[in-house]
């Protein structure tokens, strides 16, 4: 490596003193989205739409209906029932087994014993989802927010119940207004696609988040022209330029002073831009120019500006390297530390 290095004075020696700097480059390595939670347990109790039935029996699916339908029901007590403070929770479980007649076994409760619940509980609708992971050994919970777990997909309560045996979640619902989703979100028979009800709908075409509408498959696009126009109510903009003198000489005696001596600027508001008027009803005149001290006079004038209007831009030729800094100069100059 060191005689690639050398190139050219290939009549150094090796035993010479020399000093050797070495850059490292870390190559980015791209990866999928991570996962927020690393378990089932963790998930619930990090999500607020999901209630975490922590009990040590074997009574997690009465806990978790009783949860649930104090939720639904609105109950005055739910806060209590969710936290079984006082043992409500657990009173209340144990009179809902009573009144199924349920036998709960050591294991816990199965499908069996989830549809005699059912039976039971006319005036409601379990729904029972399986957690994406395998291999876990979950007890129910009951789902308060059910988006917070199918990540923004509908549902319609008045489904068939699903039961899965393992990492299942509860999901309990009155039956009333459960039909309003499925009337407006309807699948299309042929490619299986759903759709709101109502809408045209053309088998193959694509949702395209950039043009914000519905293409035809395939469809690539790039960005789109903006036709909207920026919010102009209140809105004064102010181009102006300064030119400058060069007769003072710098302490060096060689370089020579720039003084602004003019500052002419032109102005339009939400009223008169887009016209050619002079004098404008709102903003006075149009065209200005200043002679005696530019800088100050047109640093007054635009922060008076700034208290007629709400929003008041300052635009100005090449302003980042020449005019905008005589303007910060006067403000710094003239401001109290």
């Amino acid at each position: 490596m060191i005689s690639k290095v050398y190139q050219s004075n290939s009549t150094s020696l090796n035993t010479e003193t020399f000093c050797l700097g070495a850059t490292t480059v870390k190559m980015p390595a791209g990866r999928g989205r991570s996962r927020r939670h690393n378990d089932f347990g963790a998930e619930c109790t990090a999500r607020r739409g999901i209630t975490p039935i922590n009990n040590k029996d074997n009574m997690c699916l009465p806990r978790a209906l009783v949860v649930a339908i104090a939720h639904v029901d609105k109950d005055p007590e739910f806060r209590k029932v969710r936290r079984d403070i006082g043992k409500v929770q657990t009173q209340r479980a144990i009179r809902l087994v009573e009144e199924a007649g349920v036998v709960i076994r050591v294991e816990g409760c199965g499908v069996d014993e989830l549809q005699q619940f059912q039976d039971h509980l006319t005036s409601y609708n379990i729904v029972v989802y399986r957690y994406g992971n395998k291999g876990r050994d979950t007890p129910v919970r009951p789902v308060i927010k059910l988006l917070h777990v199918l990540k923004m997909i509908r549902f319609c309560a008045e489904i068939v119940i699903e039961v899965f045996e393992d990492n299942h979640v509860l999901i309990i619902t009155s039956g009333r207004g459960a039909h309003v989703v499925c009337e407006e979100v309807k699948r299309c028979k042929d490619c299986l696609k759903s759709m709101r009800n109502g809408r045209v709908h053309t088998c193959g075409e694509v949702f395209c988040k950039v043009c914000n509408a519905h293409k035809p498959s395939p469809h690539n696009c790039f960005m789109v022209v903006d036709h909207g126009k920026p919010a102009m109510d209140s809105t004064l903009i102010i181009f102006y330029d300064l030119e400058s003198t060069q007769e003072g000489v710098l302490p060096d005696g060689t370089s020579l002073l720039h003084e602004p001596n003019l500052c002419v600027f032109n102005q339009c508001c939400y009223t008169c831009i887009g016209t050619d008027i002079k004098i404008c009803p709102t903003c006075c005149v149009r065209n200005q120019v200043l002679k005696i001290e530019p800088v100050a006079r047109f640093t007054e004038y635009v922060l008076n500006q700034r208290k007629i209007f709400k929003r008041v831009f300052v635009i100005s030729h090449a302003g980042g390297l020449y005019d905008n800094q005589f303007i910060l100069n006067h403000i710094l100059i003239n401001t109290d530390p």
